[in-house]
């Protein structure tokens, strides 16, 4: 199991490193720059009827924007559980994820994959195998939706069907362009050779506009896609066209 002082010291190190070190990913972007919209000079209605709002998991958004991973709770705010899926190989199992859900009274849970940053992380979690399974195990398991996320290096479109045939309830693609994760684990090593290594995969990952273009004929219930290096509000329009439920946004500072 995990040691929660480790994990807390961690935490407290990553708020840190975001705060204070340009940690945004390098040579890469979200790939969003690159479309426009065909401006509409006579658009036929009133502005006074455009509804943006949406149904997700029972909850009624009032924007597409969803502010991801909040842990404040309040009886009207559509909350997420957060945990890391390489943790059901470390002694978590349906028990533990459901603490986490009831410890918020979370509407669903998110499955973090963030397999790069913990191959460059001081102690990182190196074992993958097998998880696949072990999610699909507890999707049958726990009484609230699973949704699997990314944390910005994105995921591909056959990853992405793998898991809908799994019954995942919805996808964060989470792709490439915003924050690095590689480039929060470099400011915490303190061997400069292995500080070299994660700041080599400053611009790895797939950009979030090619990775919602590559998923296909793929139509699941809903599907996230983090707004990874969103200065302003204009980009998240752009995320939506392609058929998104919500585009996640984490402006940045």
């Amino acid at each position: 199991m995990v040691d929660k002082a480790v994990t807390e010291n961690r935490k407290r190190e990553h708020i840190e490193t975001v705060l204070g070190s340009d940690v945004t990913a390098k040579g890469v972007t979200t790939g969003f720059e690159r479309f426009f919209f065909e401006h509409v000079a006579l658009p036929e209605l009133s502005l006074d009827d455009v509804d943006l709002s949406c149904e997700l998991f029972g909850k009624r958004l009032y924007a597409p924007p969803l502010i991801s991973s909040v842990r404040s709770v309040a009886p009207d705010i559509l909350l997420f559980a957060n945990v890391g899926a390489v943790q059901l190989n470390y002694g978590y199992g349906a028990d533990e994820v459901r603490r986490a859900v009831d410890m918020i009274e979370a509407n669903a849970v998110f499955l973090h994959l963030n397999s790069l940053q913990e191959a460059v992380q001081v102690g990182g979690d190196r074992d993958w195998r097998g998880l696949l399974g072990k999610i699909e195990a507890l999707i049958h398991e726990i009484e609230v939706p699973v949704v699997v996320k990314e944390v910005g290096n994105g995921i591909s479109a056959s990853l992405v069907r793998r898991l809908a045939d799994m019954g995942v309830a919805a996808v964060d693609i989470a792709g490439a362009g915003g924050t690095s994760w590689c480039e929060v684990e470099a400011h915490r090593q303190s061997d400069p050779s292995a500080r070299r290594i994660a700041h080599s995969f400053a611009g790895w990952g797939i950009p979030t506009a090619l990775a919602l273009m590559r998923r296909a004929n793929w139509s699941p219930t809903c599907l996230f896609s983090r707004a990874a290096g969103c200065a302003t509000v204009s980009i998240w329009p752009r995320r939506c066209v392609w058929g998104q439920v919500c585009a996640v946004w984490r402006p940045r500072s």
